[in-house]
């Protein structure tokens, strides 16, 4: 699938709803804008968002059935995963509840975010070749900067939502 980026985050639509009354200019091109007439209804966009140990990460998010998934889980409550370092390389651990996959063999890289086996979320520090979904990638940080806040014991990934 082709992937998106709209700034850093992928945005969503989601019902439990930000509300602001402040226009968001559009940034996509020309082909992709649709003209419509404003409504005064308290719906907006949301971002789906992601943080490692507390520190928000830059990530350029699949456009999938997965994500958007993932973002509407995340929009109706903030969702924490308590990972753990697996085999020198990633950090792993158990979604609340599955999601839909699309499992592809590939080799995942530093940055690379993935869905295992339905359930799981993987943030990769280092590479292994597997069949995964390809959720997203941390962007703006090097190697040394990723393998330096993933290769510890446990982290707390948060995805979460935001106006």
């Amino acid at each position: 699938m082709e992937k998106v980026l709209i700034g850093m985050l992928m945005l969503v639509t989601a019902a439990s709803g930000c509300a602001n009354n402040t226009a968001v200019p559009d940034t996509r091109p020309a082909a992709e804008v649709s003209i419509t007439e404003e409504d005064d209804t308290d719906d907006t966009e949301q971002e789906l968002s992601l943080s490692v140990n507390g520190t928000p990460l830059a990530v350029t998010w699949e456009d999938n059935e997965s994500v958007a998934e993932l973002a509407d889980l995340a929009a109706q409550t903030e969702v924490t995963v308590n990972t753990h370092r697996y085999g020198g390389f990633e950090q792993v651990g158990s979604l609340p509840q599955s999601i839909t996959d699309n499992d592809e063999q590939m080799t995942a890289v530093p940055g690379d975010i993935v869905l295992y086996s339905g359930n799981s979320i993987v943030l990769f520090y280092g590479s292994n070749t597997w069949s995964y979904t390809k959720l997203g990638h941390i962007e703006g940080l090097s190697e040394d900067e990723l393998n330096t806040m993933l290769d510890a014991d446990e982290t707390a990934v948060k995805l979460f939502v935001s106006c």
